[in-house]
């Protein structure tokens, strides 16, 4: 069972003169743990990402995506998913990579981050989703 947690999050970005606003959904599964039996709810959500965006010529944005993971052996993904619409509904799918089973990791706080780009109109709504 999927625990929805919509969170209204305005963020104003100032790219080449416009606002942006950003939403941010939280799609984590209180159930689920990782392969050393941690709640994957507990280690993960959506605070712990900073997302920047930048609106970089017609119909083109970058971004940048930095999360402090627990340990270096967990990573994450962003695969961006743009919905047909005006504005465009962007959202921003992030899935966390799991450590394998029976690795040993130091706990030590691990910045992490993912660059990308995506094709929309200068007034898209930029959501990020996390799966976990």
């Amino acid at each position: 069972m999927r625990k929805t947690l919509a969170l209204a999050l305005l963020m104003t970005l100032f790219v080449t003169g416009c606002t942006q606003q950003s939403t941010v959904v939280d799609t984590s599964d209180n159930g689920a743990s990782d392969s050393t039996g941690n709640n994957l709810a507990d280690l993960f959500n959506t605070d712990m990402f900073t997302l920047a965006t930048e609106y970089t010529d017609p119909s083109s944005w970058s971004y940048t995506l930095t999360a402090d993971m627990p340990n270096p052996c967990y990573g994450f993904e962003v695969e961006a998913l743009v919905m047909e619409s005006y504005p465009e509904q962007v959202t921003l799918n992030i899935t966390i990579q799991e450590p394998a089973a029976g690795v040993v990791c130091a706990q030590v706080i691990d910045t992490q981050t993912v660059t990308g780009t995506f094709s929309a109109s200068e007034v898209a709504i930029i959501q990020l989703q996390l799966e976990t």
